[in-house]
């Protein structure tokens, strides 16, 4: 018989008792072992809460092109201005004043500052931003600004005057090239690779038109051992060797077999660096109060900068010194309210404007919307007289949405248009020189009515690499019942 421990109602045996020991210490070890897990989680949390307070830091830092500068280096628009050696001159005689290098002061530290917030969660955080340094002087008209096209357009930098990208036109799934010619009147081609063709799909021969086509037929089979493939009619064209064949469908392909091949239709663009120029007349007495022409300048100027090349951004005809705008570009989509059914409001049409970007296999960033059109969203009534709020939202800042798309509430965009849009897939603008300014009070009448001129610019080149990433949304007038 065994050794037994007495213990409340009953007894153990020495085995049971040791077994009983050895349990509760793995136990133990277990718990110790998952708490070890839980702190390393809750460390690498404040790590990544700390990493993302700092890069908001170093957005908010972000001042004249100097990425990561101190706090004591970021300065406003007008403050550049009145710091640079160039005004200090003008204080001690010159008439005129030659450009001043302003970097990214008009504006951009607040398109840099959005982006990061939208991308960037801070749920994590526990430091409010409030608390995170920001210089009032950057912030001064910014947070006044209403946010514009210019926010939404990814900027990079370039060192030419010229730039060349491939303008994405159509994205297949799958694409091949006849290995011979085949005439019209025929219901068979023979491809390079066939595999990855689908029965019943819809082959496009030629997409681009660059001989005789594009040409579409629909697949009857495929034979995967010659790369002969059997169409349900027959050609209307004659097709050469080398030929294109494109589809949006492909079969899977089998183990060590040639699988299929991405394909996008694009044709190379050309675009040149031009120049945005705007002009602001002051009294000269504002001269001589820097604190009055500091204030004068941070408000309009960079306001004047950015409402003229968001015009241009949107609305350039290409000629001349002209951008093409977005809404010029050859290729974007277009929905128009008069030719829906009848019933159609503007909140479907936008949902159908959303419909068709997504089919396009590209998410909205950002519908761009008269006040006026918002207005009539906002107000919207039911028959029984109450607001239709279905569609309508806010994000957790209280920014207006609507179907989950943000809204960019602008006058940039005319009444009676919309814009749904992809910005990052969609388009690029390309900064040669950052924003300059120079003065003079030798501009027409200046000299005699006492008055003197400021004029910034900025040269830059801008491309719509993508014209499917973009909708342009008419609001011309409710269908007809």
């Amino acid at each position: 018989m065994g050794t037994h421990i007495e213990e409340e109602g009953g007894t153990l045996s020495a085995e049971a008792r040791q077994l009983l020991d050895a349990v509760s210490d793995r136990a133990r070890e277990i718990a110790a072992e998952e708490i070890e897990k839980a702190n390393a989680r809750y460390e690498a949390m404040l790590a990544e809460r700390d990493a993302k307070i700092e890069a908001l830091r170093k957005a908010l830092n972000e001042g004249n092109g100097r990425p990561g500068g101190t706090h004591a280096e970021r300065k406003s628009f007008a403050r550049t201005l009145l710091d640079s050696d160039q005004w200090k001159k003008r204080q001690d005689g010159e008439r005129r004043m030659h450009d001043v290098e302003l970097g990214n002061a008009l504006g951009q530290l607040h398109r840099n500052i959005t982006r990061m917030i939208k991308t960037r969660s801070l749920t994590t955080s526990t430091t409010p931003l409030s608390q995170i340094p920001f210089d009032p002087e950057i912030a001064y008209a910014d947070r006044f600004r209403q946010e514009g096209v210019i926010d939404l357009v990814p900027m990079l930098r370039t060192g030419k005057n010229q730039i060349q990208y491939p303008r994405r036109n159509v994205y297949y799934d799958l694409r091949a090239t006849m290995a011979a010619a085949q005439t019209s009147g025929n219901n068979t081609i023979t491809l390079t690779n066939a595999r990855g063709v689908v029965v019943g799909s819809t082959l496009t021969l030629d997409p681009k038109g660059d001989a005789n086509g594009p040409e579409d037929r629909v697949v009857q089979s495929v034979n995967l051992e010659t790369n002969v493939v059997t169409l349900t009619t027959n050609l209307g064209n004659n097709h050469a060797l080398g030929t294109v064949v494109v589809a949006n469908e492909y079969a899977p392909t089998a183990e060590t077999k040639e699988g299929p091949r991405f394909y996008i239709a694009f044709e190379r663009v050309t675009v040149n660096v031009k120049k945005i120029m705007t002009l602001l007349k002051l009294s000269s007495e504002v001269l001589d109060d820097e604190e009055r022409l500091e204030d004068e300048l941070n408000m309009d100027m960079p306001d004047a900068q950015r409402r003229s090349l968001s015009k241009q951004l949107l609305y350039g005809n290409g000629s001349g010194d002209e951008f093409t705008g977005i809404l010029n570009t050859s290729g974007i989509q277009s929905i128009t309210w008069s030719t829906q059914s009848s019933g159609t409001t503007k909140r479907d049409l936008i949902r159908r404007a959303i419909k068709a970007l997504r089919s396009s296999e590209r998410a909205p960033t950002a519908l761009l919307l008269n006040p006026d059109e918002m207005c009539d969203l906002d107000l919207e009534k039911g028959n029984d007289g109450h607001y239709i709020e279905v569609g309508m939202d806010t994000d957790g800042e209280g920014n207006a949405r609507v179907w989950r798309v943000p809204v960019v509430e602008t006058t940039e965009i005319t009444s009676g248009t919309g814009l749904l849009a992809n910005f990052e897939y969609g388009c690029r603008a390309y900064d040669r020189q950052q924003d300059t300014i120079d003065m003079t009070d030798s501009d027409g009448d200046d000299f005699s009515e006492d008055m003197v001129t400021f004029r910034a610019k900025r040269r830059l080149a801008f491309s719509v690499r993508e014209p499917k990433a973009f909708v342009r949304i008419n609001f011309d007038a409710a269908p007809a019942a």
